[in-house]
Parts: C-alpha cells; structure tokens; sequence
C-alpha cells in the first residue's frame, strides 16, 4: 500500500507506527489509515501480493511488455545525475531525453523504483527485490553523501542543484518544475518502503520531506506564490500524507503552503478557474483538497474536491474520459479533436487517482464507472503491443497514428507514469467495505481477501464477451458485491453453479449476493453490451460523435503504417500528408449500426452508405492510422443538408 498510487495507495499505512525493523529490512505494521475517515469509507484489499493477474488477456500482456523493458535499464546510468549533485564519482553515461542533466533530470528517474515495487508486492520476483534494493542504495549513499558535503541542507537529495530550488523561490527562475519532481520522488520512496519493505527508502523519505517541509514551513506570501506559478505536481499532497503519518504540524503548515486557497475558493464558488490552465497543474490541485479533507476533516474540502473533479471533465472531457490540448484545459464547451496533441496520458492517470479517492469516500459508484473508461480507452491504448512503448498524447484528430518513446531518449512525465500504470493494474480490481469484497473492474485475476475470508478467481474474455465469470477459491459466509456498469444496455442476468438467479442490483449500483460460498462454486453474469455515440460536447466541434461499445471506444481504421520510428520529442506530428481520411458516415433508417457486420473480437464492419470502414477497440489498435470521431447523418435529413452544403461550399473556395 502506498502513499500515492492508485489501488492500494492513497495513503495506505500511514499511521504513527514505525516499521519493525528486520535484517535492515522492514515488516510494516502500520494499519491502513486515512485521516479523519468516513464511516463508510473504502478500503483496499489488505495486501498487494493477494491480488494477482492471471496469465490471460491484455492486461497481463501489459505488465509483461512494461516489466521486460524497465528491467533492462542500467541503474548507475539512471541515477548518474544524482550521484554528481552528491558528488560521487561515476564513470557511466547518463540517458537522453528528459533524463539528461539540464534537461529535466531527477523528474522520471524515482518512478522507476515505484513502478518495481508495485511488481513486486504483485508477484514477489527476487530478481525485482534485488533491483529495488540496489536502486535504494544508491540514493541512501546520495542523501548521505550530500550531508557530508553541505551538512545546513542535510537530507536534501536530487538530480539536480539546490540552487534551482533557491532560484525558483527567489526569482521563479528555473530549469524544470522542481517540486513536481520532488514529488515524484518522495513517492518513489515511499512505494519501495511499503511495498518493498526497504528501510532506507523509509528513511529518506522522511529526511527529504521534512527538509522540503522546513524550507517551505517559512515561506512567506511572495514566496508561496512565486512557487505555484509552476507545476508542483503532488507536493501538498505529499506532505498532507507525511502529516498524517507523523502528525508533526510543520508538514501540514507546509502542505498549504503548497495549496491555492484562490483555486480552491473559486471551485467552491462554482467558478471555472481552470480555463486555459495545464491540466496537470491543475487535476493535482484538485486531489489535494481531498487530502486536505481527510487531514483535518473540514467537509469543505471534500466539496472542493467533488466539484473540483465536475469543473475539470464535464463539458471539456472526450469519449475516452480525458482531457487536455497541447496539455491546456479549455473552455468548457470549446473543446476540440484538431491536431496531435490532445488526451495526454499523465492527466488520464491523474484522473484515475482522482477517482479512486472520491470512489472510496462517497461510495459512489459514478467515479468507477469512469476509471473503468480511462482505463480501457487511454492508458490500455497507451502501449506499443510489440515493444511495451507508450503514448505521451494520443490524438483525437482524423488520420493520425500513435507515437511511443524510445527507451533511451525519451523519459517524457508520461513515459514514466506509464511504467507505473502498467505495473500496478492488480490495485484497484478489489475493494472491501465492512464485511463485503467489492468488484469493481472485470479483470483476469486471483483475489484472496483476508478480511472476509472469500477467495475468487475471474478468468473470462471480457471486453471482448460479455459475460464475465467468477470461480470461488477460498470458502467464506460473507458478501460479494460486483459494479453494474453504467454501460450495460438491457437485461443483465447471471448464474451460480449453472442455475440462473435474480440479479439483485442495490441503489449503490452494485450487484449484491449475501452467501456461503463453497470452493468451486462458479457465478457467471452476462452484461448486455451495445454500440452508442458518444456526442463531443462542445460548440466548437458541435457535431462530432466517437463510436462506444459497452466500456470500449472504437475507431475507424484507416491503414497499417507498419514500422514507426522510436521518436525523440514529444511534439512529434505522428500524421501523414494523405487524401485517405473519410471521417463522415451517411446511413439510413434507424442508426448508423444497422448494417454492420462482425469480424473478429471487438472489430466490425460499418456498411454506410457513402463508404464500408472497419473499426476496431482503440486498445487494439496501434501501428495504424485511425479516426476516432465522425460526422455521422441520416441521409435527406436537415442536419445532412446543411453538412453537405457547408462541404460544397469548402470546396468551392479552395
């Protein structure tokens, strides 16, 4: 359990409890804490490793792809740039891209520890102990070497110079958003200590937070606001959970030092105050008032953060739950599908923790239902399925393809958050909530909850069936409740042991069965899955419509571009200069999915009647060009009239 992380995260273990140190390892005996907790509150499952994919489906193809490649880069090459700031010699070359020094170094490099602790809480892989120890170390050695060298800053460890730190609180000069990196970092730590089980890592997670909480305890007005004019990530949030672990009032004094109360106000006022602000400045602004609630307990925070997370998506959000435009939030009702930089993965991930916190304080099913959407149609479709790459943005425009990072000149923010999202899919599968396991995300896994004694296996075919199955492995008297998606369209039935019972769905939204389960027992339900249009909202693109199926967004395919070269910016134009895209569909009679036809799993064919496209899940598809949102009208209805005279008329003028 972690501090920050999705699943097993939020502020899994933080408590006053120290670790009991073993074999300068450590066991925590730390219990799940969560502040001022509701009542209802929602819980994790109680350990990582009782949560396991089954090797089965693309999630566990996934992790496999991402834990190949991680495992394959060079430590003392990764955390060269940490080692010269403490000044210990080192004969290795460091990675390009955002890794190299005066670039962005010490931003990705902590999130690696994170994404192996995740593995290894999951799987308990030696090779993966081993690596985490090893990465540990090598900090420990920097936190403690940079303490020898600059004993008034002692505890400060970085890839990069304190000066940029002074710099950035005197001037609002700087290289990169520091503190957004500090942030990732003081997580990283935290994952490898919890997950893990390392001390060291524990304890340069509280060395570093409380110089950082120290520096920033004594900021004046000025100061405070000259920091958050850049990117500070997750820092309030950082120090709200070292808060609540320590309960020592210098890291909560530090915490809203971290925070816009303007931001904060004006959510609270029901304003916008996010128009043409970078999304990932702002998704963290919004998860840190609900940190701020469970540290203190004031509701207003968790008004903040509800209406905070509505601010952000409603009207501005695409098919796929995402947000962002060359990585700006615009105006409600003005978003746009135009170019390549649209939908960029760190916001879907920092979204999805959003979710997971609103999900486990209100009980509200609604917060699930929309993880489940960013999960299958931005952060599945994030992955080169033949390298383990993944997407910095992934367009919504007509006739672009995906572009990935390489592996060793790339280190993009989103590069790194996609270590950590492929290596922690076992995290939000299962909750627990009194004496229930709930089942929130239909997944190929092994479930053993010790709280109510139920062990479950799900091996089935979903998305690509609709029917998901549910085979008992651990006997209990207890209740299982499983998330009826909001997707489901018509009658949904389920089965136990063959035999077809009442499907007993609550006000929660959840399909509850109170039972002695046997070992062997099997539960079977079928979700009704449909084709639907999802509508743009937005007065600028007022008639786009993407095409969904169930959970799952599907795109017209266009062609294959076969091999793509490894890219090294992130403003790369992954489009080709062609006449091939249609993206306007004509039917007649009821719908555009009348005459279409099946041709493999989650892939279809549309017979309209101005063109035959094939479409296919959006995780599916990469190495191809693709369209995501259509003009789609009723042949000899007015709004196809007014299409096909406004396409006359751009034609006529060019």
């Amino acid at each position: 359990m972690s501090t920050v992380c999705l699943g097993f995260s939020c502020l899994a273990g933080l408590s006053n409890n120290k670790a009991k140190i073993t074999n300068g390892k450590t066991e925590s005996d730390a219990v799940q804490y969560y502040g001022n907790q509701p009542e209802m509150f929602i819980n994790d499952v109680e350990n990582a490793e009782n949560v396991e994919l089954v090797n089965k489906g693309e999630f566990y193809e996934g992790k496999k792809l991402n834990k190949d490649y991680i495992m394959s880069y060079s430590l003392e090459r990764l955390l060269v740039n940490f080692k010269k700031i403490s000044k210990i010699p080192s004969n290795y070359k460091e990675y390009g891209g955002w890794a190299a020094y005066g670039v962005g170094q010490g931003n990705g490099e902590i999130e690696l520890l994170s994404a192996l602790s995740y593995l290894y809480a999951e799987e308990k892989d030696p090779e993966v102990f081993e690596r985490i120890n090893q990465f540990v170390d090598i900090i420990y050695e920097c936190q403690e070497e940079y303490a020898k060298i600059d004993p008034d800053n002692a505890g400060y460890v970085s890839a990069f110079p304190l000066s940029e730190v002074e710099s950035l609180e005197k001037s609002n000069v700087v290289f990169w958003p520091v503190f957004y990196s500090f942030a990732k970092n003081l997580e990283g730590y935290y994952d490898a200590y919890f997950y893990a089980h390392n001390q060291k890592a524990y304890e340069i997670w509280l060395k570093l937070g409380h110089y950082l909480a120290t520096r920033a305890a004594k900021y004046d007005y000025d100061t405070h606001r000259r920091v958050l004019i850049r990117e500070t990530g997750d820092m309030a949030i950082c120090f709200f959970q070292l808060y609540m672990h320590t309960k020592d009032e210098i890291y909560k004094t530090a915490a809203f030092n971290f925070v816009d109360e303007q931001i904060y106000d004006a959510i609270y006022n029901d304003q916008d105050p996010f128009e043409y602000v970078h999304c990932n400045r702002s998704i963290p602004v919004v998860r840190s008032a609900i940190l701020a609630y469970l540290a203190t307990g004031d509701e207003k925070y968790l008004t903040i953060g509800k209406k905070g997370f509505s601010v952000l998506v409603d009207h501005r959000a695409y098919a796929n739950g995402n947000t962002s435009e060359t990585e700006d939030l615009h105006p409600h009702y003005e978003t746009v599908t135009e170019g390549f930089q649209n939908c960029e993965t760190c916001c879907a991930y920092n979204y999805m923790k959003v979710c997971d916190m609103l999900y486990r304080i209100t009980n509200d099913k609604y917060y699930m239902d929309y993880y489940e959407n960013l999960l299958y149609n931005q952060i599945l479709a994030s992955i080169d399925w033949d390298t383990g790459m993944k997407t910095y943005y992934i367009s919504m425009d007509s006739g672009y393809y995906k572009a990935y990072h390489d592996v060793e000149n790339s280190f993009w923010c989103c590069t790194c958050t996609g270590w950590e999202n492929f290596a922690k899919f076992n995290q939000t599968i299962y909750y627990t909530n009194n004496d229930s396991l709930i089942v929130n995300l239909f997944i190929n896994s092994i479930v053993k909850d010790s709280k109510t004694g139920l062990g479950l296996k799900q091996e089935h075919n979903f998305p690509n069936e609709n029917v998901v199955t549910f085979e008992v492995t651990e006997a209990a008297n207890t209740t299982l409740k499983i998330r009826h998606p909001s997707w489901v369209d018509g009658k949904t039935t389920m089965s136990y042991n063959g035999k077809l019972i009442d499907v007993n769905i609550g006000n929660d939204g959840y399909i509850t069965l109170k039972n002695d389960f046997k070992v062997g027992d099997i539960i079977k339900i079928k979700f009704p899955m449909s084709f639907r249009l999802s509508r743009l909202d937005s007065r600028t693109d007022p008639h786009k419509d993407a095409i969904m199926y169930g959970p799952i967004m599907m795109v017209g395919v266009i062609e294959s571009i076969g091999e793509i070269s490894p890219i090294v910016t992130n403003s790369h134009i992954a489009k080709t200069n062609d006449n091939k895209v249609k993206d306007d569909l004509f039917y007649e009679g009821e719908s555009i999915f009348d005459d279409m036809y099946k041709v493999d799993d989650l892939k279809y064919v549309i017979n309209a009647k101005n063109q035959q496209v094939l479409i296919e899940a959006f995780f599916k598809c990469y190495r191809e060009k693709y369209i995501v949102y259509w003009d789609i009208y009723k042949n000899g209805s007015d709004e196809y009239q007014e299409f096909m005279n406004k396409t006359t008329t751009k034609k006529t003028i060019v």
